[in-house]
């Protein structure tokens, strides 16, 4: 409420980027706080499927996610692997809280180096398409099954992003897949 009512005044070009970014950021912590929620209940709530284009989304999860790997002090790399049009049908919303889960653990546990987002798109029929994001990070890496098991053990500084993201993915009818070895980095495609 109070971001609305500070959109009434006049605002510079750079106070309205931050206010856009300040209302998406509390957009997705709306959306945590209702995951988690429905991480802790056995059935599963409806996704809400719109139209969508994957350079839109993933220009906007870069816009927040690359300012705060910079402050950090790290490179951030961005992009998708060919300009792609397709309109998409799927719960945006979702994909691109899983994003910022994903690059916000990359750039927690980082502390030198770069962050990466790619994307790319396959059309598979007419009306049929696989997206891909991949995530990677120079940060400490971690093993795979710890990774997975985040959230559940008494360790908590992996927290819950890693099991909601894994568990929205398949949810979606997707896949996940984590390439973690301490010491190298980590990769999280999905």
């Amino acid at each position: 409420g109070m971001i609305e009512l500070i959109t009434e005044d006049p605002l510079t070009r750079r106070q309205e980027e931050y206010l856009r970014a300040c209302r998406t950021a509390v957009d997705r912590l709306l959306r945590t706080v209702h995951d988690v929620s429905e991480l802790a209940r056995p059935e599963a709530s409806e996704l809400g499927e719109s139209c969508f284009g994957v350079e839109e989304e993933v220009g906007e999860v870069s816009g927040i996610m690359g300012t705060l790997a910079r402050r950090k002090g790290l490179r951030f790399e961005c992009g998708l692997e060919k300009p792609s049009p397709v309109v998409l049908w799927g719960d945006r919303g979702r994909i691109g809280d899983m994003l910022v889960r994903l690059l916000d653990n990359a750039i927690r546990f980082t502390n030198h180096g770069a962050i990466g987002l790619r994307a790319s798109v396959e059309i598979l029929e007419p009306e049929s398409a696989r997206v891909e994001f991949l995530i990677s990070d120079t940060g400490p890496g971690i093993a795979e099954d710890t990774l997975l098991q985040a959230g559940r053990q008494e360790d908590r500084t992996a927290g819950l992003g890693l099991p909601l993201v894994r568990r929205t993915v398949q949810r979606m009818g997707g896949e996940m897949a984590i390439v973690g070895e301490p010491g190298i980095g980590l990769q999280v495609r999905i």
